[in-house]
């Protein structure tokens, strides 16, 4: 789950992540008519902001399936149950979707209704009693999808989030009082007082704090098996700006050792200072790699073929060479005719080329001395 900030993506809103092994969900709720944009521009919007928090997901999920939107309201009903009805499921109440509540109520009017047929009174209140643990679990959410980001403190943060965990435990302690089994009825009856005095669970959830483009990372940490290609491939995002330039520090060795033509640097921290390069140069800023394609060759080297975009131009396709291993790279092969588009017919010269390598090596040691 992410929620969306105006002051760092533009809207407001809560959206989802759900992988599967060949399908990926991924959805927004948000106000309605708070936003003015389409179904597609919302949802690209979503994709930027998870790549800016380090999770990006189109090189891996590159077809879309139709969009699909769903206009509704929350709500929450005084009763549950009469005489000879009962609301079933979502028809009682609507809560944040985030709860998962929809499928779980329709699976208890389910499990009891023979019992409600049988004994309407008796079971429509324990029925009742149910579906009344979802109103709490409602409140828990609107702080995290209203709370203002100056409000979102680390003890806010733990406290609500530790809310969120309880709603779900007690939900969990009424179900188990559903089954008919005394065993189950008398365990949920004294989880449901342990919860209802916080003496469970209680500092249940741990909050990171961390930078946005390294949040992904820190969360889950790095893929167990890294793919080489999928490396690469992230690398070509820290080119072309979709993540950020920290993420180098991931995918390169320290020691990364760069070929360009019969030029030879090393490590990371010059690798970074030539992308910072590039992008200092006139009209530069929004440079980003276009139609990359990877292809692994025969000794195991990733080779990326690709065009440079900056603005309304592109360039000539080039490519570049990669070695990685243990999931980071550990030597890169490129040529200057690579950066005509960004630095002109002068990046071919051998000369040139020397002193700009002089001057990323000098910038490289004042940073390290600085503790940049």
């Amino acid at each position: 789950l992410l929620r969306l900030f105006a002051s760092i993506d533009g809207i407001e809103a809560m959206a989802w992540y759900i992988p599967l092994p060949n399908y990926l969900s991924i959805g927004v709720s948000m106000n309605e008519g708070s936003i003015e944009l389409s179904d597609a521009e919302v949802l690209d919007v979503v994709e930027a902001a998870y790549a800016r928090r380090g999770l990006v997901y189109r090189d891996r999920f590159p077809e879309p399936a139709p969009v699909m939107s769903l206009h509704h309201r929350y709500f929450v009903h005084d009763h549950a149950y009469g005489p000879n009805w009962v609301l079933a499921g979502g028809t009682y109440a609507s809560v944040w979707w985030l709860a998962g509540a929809g499928v779980g109520t329709s699976f208890v009017a389910g499990r009891m209704a023979a019992d409600l047929v049988t004994d309407p009174e008796v079971n429509g209140r324990i029925y009742q009693n149910y579906l009344k643990d979802l109103v709490p679990i409602h409140d828990t959410f609107d702080w995290f999808v209203y709370a203002p980001l100056e409000d979102m403190s680390a003890a806010a943060l733990g406290r609500n989030s530790d809310n969120f965990v309880r709603t779900n435990v007690s939900r969990l302690a009424s179900a188990s009082q559903l089954r008919g089994n005394p065993v189950s009825s008398v365990a949920g009856v004294v989880l449901g007082a342990l919860v209802r005095r916080k003496i469970l669970p209680r500092n249940y959830c741990d909050v990171l704090a961390e930078p946005l483009a390294t949040q992904t990372l820190r969360a889950f940490g790095p893929a167990e098996t890294p793919d080489d290609v999928d490396v690469v491939l992230r690398l070509a995002d820290v080119i072309s700006g979709r993540l950020d330039l920290g993420w180098a520090e991931h995918l390169l060795a320290d020691d990364v050792v760069s070929h360009l033509d019969g030029l030879t640097a090393h490590g990371s921290k010059v690798w970074q200072e030539w992308l910072r390069l590039l992008r200092s140069r006139p009209n530069m800023a929004d440079l980003e790699l276009i139609d990359t394609q990877p292809y692994v060759l025969g000794d195991g080297r990733v080779l990326l073929t690709g065009r440079w975009r900056a603005g309304s131009s592109s360039s000539e396709e080039g490519s570049a060479t990669y070695r990685v291993k243990d999931g980071r790279i550990t030597e890169i092969w490129t040529s200057r005719t690579n950066y005509d588009f960004i630095l002109g017919r002068k990046a071919r010269s051998r000369a040139r080329m020397l002193a700009v390598g002089a001057r990323l090596a000098m910038v490289t040691r004042l940073r390290s001395m600085r503790g940049h």
